[in-house]
């Protein structure tokens, strides 16, 4: 398993709670750009998923209708590229307002990436909070997750 950031002081985080939970031994850090990640150079092991949680820009965030996915930084498109260039699965984490008509044309945008034996699947589940409002939205996309054809609510 491999954890990575730009953020030296962010990365500590990680590893003392992985500390916390005796697993620092089975989690390799990497304290650099995302986007500067050679999968030859950076990684000994074939990765099986990519789980990205970029920032979102604050609480501002919350005050739009819809979530513009451009307004992130470092950029939401290069990264997701970059994500699906180094695995066949990634995970996001994303706003609850997401514009999913975004989502899905970025998503598209890379059908390239997708070789025959490799299809994509996406699958959007909604975290619920408090039974009532919707905290965040998890994005499943790759063949790992062809199986995943519901919208499952977590309380």
């Amino acid at each position: 398993m491999y954890a990575n950031d730009i953020s030296s002081s962010k990365l500590g985080i990680a590893l003392n709670n992985a500390k916390i939970y005796h697993a620092e031994q089975r989690i390799s850090f990497i304290n650099k750009d995302f986007l500067v990640l050679d999968k030859s150079k950076d990684f000994d092991n074939l990765i099986d998923i990519v789980f990205i949680s970029l920032p979102w820009g604050g609480i501002n965030y919350s005050k739009e209708l819809i979530y513009n996915l451009d307004q992130i930084v470092p950029n939401f498109r290069e990264t997701l590229r970059k994500a699906l260039l180094l695995a066949n699965n990634v995970v996001l984490f994303l706003p609850r307002n997401t514009d999913l008509r975004q989502l899905e044309t970025i998503i598209s945008s890379y059908d390239s990436l997708y070789s025959n034996s490799k299809e994509c699947f996406v699958t959007i589940e909604a975290l619920i909070k408090s039974n009532t409002n919707i905290s965040a939205l998890v994005v499943y996309i790759g063949p790992l997750f062809k199986v995943l054809k519901y919208y499952k609510h977590i309380a």
